[in-house]
């Protein structure tokens, strides 16, 4: 699979400041003490599309981006990249995960258990300290 995918994928990056807005949370979350935290992991790739193209923007060739466990991406996949998506907090209070989703700046927080296994399922789960050695970044 190609390696030089950075122009053919859409990429953004966030940073929240405590002050820049006040989030109120709708939900119950549970009670994380001393939680274990991890970094979701996905492979997006990019495959042709041979679906119905009316109303897609753009020409051909046609290309949807998808999204897997790394390691599983289709052998019809064009390019893909590992992503570093989400992450995993993990007590005995329970479970609480903040994703990206496919909308730019749109992060899902939740303690669905369902919606959390749907997540986990597709992702590699990577310890915080495992992934700071494997990728070499700071926390």
């Amino acid at each position: 699979v190609d390696t030089q995918v950075a122009p053919r994928f859409e990429c953004f990056s966030l940073k929240i400041e405590p002050e820049d807005a006040a989030i109120d949370v709708a939900c119950s979350l549970p009670s994380l003490v001393d939680p274990e935290v991890s970094v979701l992991i996905r492979e997006e790739y990019i495959e042709p599309y041979s679906g119905d193209a009316t109303g897609l923007v753009g020409g051909p060739p046609r290309t949807i981006q998808q999204a897997t466990v790394p390691g599983r991406t289709p052998v019809g996949a064009l390019m893909s990249c590992r992503v570093a998506f989400g992450v995993l907090w993990k007590s005995i209070g329970g479970k609480l995960v903040a994703a990206a989703d496919w909308a730019p700046f749109n992060v899902r927080v939740t303690a669905d258990k369902d919606e959390i296994s749907t997540i986990l399922g597709q992702s590699e789960i990577v310890p915080v300290d495992t992934y700071v050695q494997r990728y070499g970044v700071q926390p």
